[in-house]
């Protein structure tokens, strides 16, 4: 599997950065409405994207709040 670092700047604090990208409200709130998320290292984040046309996990494999975030995609990406 790849190895996708990322690294964005954002103008908010990093709590809410956070919150942001570990939790369903979070993730509704900019990326899609069809998110299932618990901010818990061993759990896995659920996004439907076109009437769940496309359906992408993530196992939470890390978490530091306010610092880092790291997941493990549960399947391949197309190619």
């Amino acid at each position: 599997m790849i190895n996708m670092p990322h690294q964005i700047m954002i103008n908010a604090t990093p709590e809410k950065v956070y919150d942001a990208i570990t939790t369903t409200e979070g993730f509704k709130g900019w990326w899609t409405i069809d998110a299932k998320a618990e901010p818990q290292v061993g759990s896995t984040a659920e996004f439907g994207f076109y009437n769940r046309q496309a359906v992408f996990q993530m196992h939470i494999d890390q978490l530091v709040p306010g610092r880092l975030v790291e997941w493990t995609a549960q399947h391949d990406m197309p190619g």
